[in-house]
């Protein structure tokens, strides 16, 4: 592990972390949500379609605020 002294600006400790566990549940739930309302309403895959985009946008979403958090401008220093 860095030393703190070391640490990349904008770095955070287990951000990785979750945002593995964020995008796999939230991508599952999503997608067994979708895959679920296609089983008791008889539909053909519509709703496992949406849920699929819904956890693609889940995880860009999170990826986003990942990359927003490395550009902070706060924690630049001149």
């Amino acid at each position: 592990m860095l030393s703190s002294n070391n640490k990349p600006k904008g770095f955070k400790d287990f951000e990785a972390l979750n945002f593995g566990y964020t995008s796999g549940v939230g991508f599952f739930v999503c997608f067994g949500a979708g895959y679920w309302a296609d089983q008791k309403w008889h539909t053909d895959f519509n709703f496992t379609l949406l849920g699929l985009f819904l956890g693609i946008c889940l995880i860009a979403f999170e990826l986003w605020k990942i990359i927003q958090n490395l550009n902070d401008p706060k924690q630049k220093k001149k």
